[in-house]
């Protein structure tokens, strides 16, 4: 409706009221409304005068607002600077990704949840609203794995009903040109401006440092893991003493009874065919990160390293339970599955299992029992995958 429906004096010369706008950027923001001359009527020159008094007052107001939103963009910079210290504080002094959720948490007042790279949550902080719905929001991020595989650097909004007016945000963690992992915001995607994204790419590059952070912890252990059970499979043991010393560290009980598997996947053979050395190294190195991650899921006790062009498993008993067969046809079944259709692995998973240690002595014995029964297995036993050695 125009403004002569609300103000019936609205730039009407001549009565004892008058309303003139008051305008900024050809947008009304208010009215200026005098009434009651003292003498006579409002006439032009009135109208003139309270048209350069009503730009004067819009100027103000408008340089007023200007003022608050400069003020309120300041604060929320210093806010946003100082909760940036925080998570830089929390990457060099913190162990883990908790704080840094917790931190992200309260700057936005929202839901925060961490993944991994393979879409497992692995830190979180819920907010007020969302105390009861973290398995529901986990879920919808599921539900999207296909949409999430191409994710680019400025991230993707998910429409969800779980709160009304809310959506989920997804950013990718990425450090050294490698995708770590996901980050996920409950929040309404119109609430979010340039300030809430650049909070965001700080939090993402903080994530990031941690991810690298943890994965060097990681890789010196595995690479001192590595080094004392490579020894276990050599044919004279040196130095027992300090075996037991490093198994211990690794909560590893060599005299506990274990079962030694070796383990090879098809296109790995093909790069070798090729003699590419470079490409053989980093396909290798791929093929074992992939398999590794896959085999830590499926069973957390077994112990990997590699050896020659081998993957060794090494699996305490208990873990076979009753059934030997079943456990191994599970294993075998879960590599392909898992595999199926992936550029660095195939669907041929080769697993040569050997007897169950007694002794020490008995590692290097059991690890050439499981390379003889993988040689019959991708000679004779193709289709079935797995052959134990008692059974050749």
């Amino acid at each position: 409706r125009p403004l002569e429906a609300y103000f019936p004096h609205f730039e009407q010369i001549g009565g004892n009221e008058l309303s003139i706008p008051l305008i900024v950027n050809l947008k009304t923001i208010g009215i200026l409304h005098v009434a009651d001359k003292e003498n006579g009527s409002f006439t032009d020159e009135d109208f003139e005068l309270l048209e350069f008094l009503a730009r004067h007052i819009s100027a103000l107001l408008e340089n007023a607002r200007l003022y608050q939103i400069e003020t309120n963009l300041k604060n929320r910079l210093q806010t946003a600077i100082k909760y940036q210290q925080e998570l830089v504080k929390q990457t060099l002094d913190g162990e883990n990704f908790s704080e840094i959720s917790s931190t992200l948490s309260q700057l936005f007042s929202q839901t925060v949840i961490l993944f991994d790279q393979f879409l497992r949550p692995i830190s979180y902080h819920l907010w007020e609203e969302d105390t009861d719905m973290l398995e529901s929001l986990i879920s919808i991020v599921l539900e999207s794995k296909e949409q999430l595989k191409g994710i680019e650097k400025g991230g993707k909004w998910l429409q969800t009903s779980v709160i009304q007016g809310k959506d989920i945000g997804v950013w990718p963690v990425i450090g050294g040109g490698e995708r770590l992992g996901f980050l996920v915001l409950h929040v309404s995607q119109h609430s979010i401006d340039d300030v809430h994204l650049l909070t965001v790419e700080n939090a993402l590059n903080v994530y990031a440092i941690q991810f690298i952070k943890q994965k060097l912890v990681m890789d010196t252990k595995e690479q001192v893991k590595d080094s004392f059970i490579n020894k276990l499979f050599e044919a004279d043991i040196i130095e027992e003493k300090r075996l037991l010393e490093s198994a211990n560290l690794f909560h590893l009980n060599l005299f506990e009874r274990h079962r030694i598997a070796v383990i090879t996947i098809e296109s790995e053979r093909e790069l070798l065919e090729q003699g590419n050395v470079l490409d053989v190294e980093a396909e290798k190195t791929r093929i074992w990160m992939e398999v590794k991650e896959l085999l830590s899921i499926y069973d957390q006790r077994m112990i990997l390293t590699r050896k020659d062009s081998y993957i060794i498993a090494i699996v305490p008993e208990i873990q076979e339970g009753k059934e030997p067969n079943a456990y191994w046809g599970k294993l075998c079944a879960y590599l392909r599955k898992a595999t199926k259709g992936k550029a660095s692995a195939k669907k041929n998973i080769y697993i040569g299992i050997g007897g169950k240690t007694e002794e020490l002595t008995d590692y290097y014995l059991c690890y050439k029992q499981a390379i003889q029964s993988h040689k019959v297995v991708i000679s004779h036993f193709n289709k079935e995958g797995y052959a134990f050695f008692e059974d050749l």
